[in-house]
């Protein structure tokens, strides 16, 4: 019972940091598949765009004008708040027949999470990727599976995320 406590605890943990975020995040709670001495994690995906003057938070929705660059960010820290030290990231965007794709494909359909860019986390638990931009709209699905690497946080997967370009 103590257990099924924690996990809830870390869900509303999870679903805080959401809410704080508001749109342009997706939060993964705790993983399920723990490595030996692993703590459970929380994993968060957000959209920023990229403008002369800097990042920036994504649209309402995830939305992002068509011509502008895509940033990705992604945050992990253990269910008490700590950001990983150490560990890393694989960005990934969702692919269906050789095409990007809403997140949905991939989700809950035949499209695949391919990989984009690995790089390690920072001492605050985040690693970004730009991720360029489209010339057309579209809508794109993202994710990241997070590799602990002996940082105490178990690997995870965020939710996934869309960004739509219009």
């Amino acid at each position: 019972m103590k257990k099924e406590k924690q996990s809830l605890v870390v869900v509303v943990v999870a679903f805080a940091i959401a809410g704080i975020l508001k749109l342009g995040a997706a939060v993964a709670g705790p993983s399920t598949a723990l490595a030996a001495g692993a703590a459970p994690g929380v994993y968060v995906i957000s959209c920023l765009m990229v403008t002369p003057s800097g990042t920036q938070p994504c649209q309402t929705g995830n939305e992002i004008p068509v011509g502008t660059e895509l940033a990705l960010k992604a945050h992990v820290e253990d269910s008490s708040g700590n950001p990983a030290q150490r560990g890393s990231v694989n960005f990934r965007d969702c692919e269906l027949k050789n095409s990007v794709a809403p997140s949905a494909a991939c989700d809950f359909g035949p499209g695949t999470w391919s990989h984009l860019s690995q790089m390690p986390v920072d001492a605050s638990g985040n690693a970004e990727v730009d991720v360029g931009l489209f010339s057309t709209p579209r809508t794109v699905g993202f994710q990241f599976k997070y590799l602990g690497q002996g940082s105490g946080i178990a690997n995870g997967n965020s939710n996934s995320m869309n960004v739509s370009w219009f």
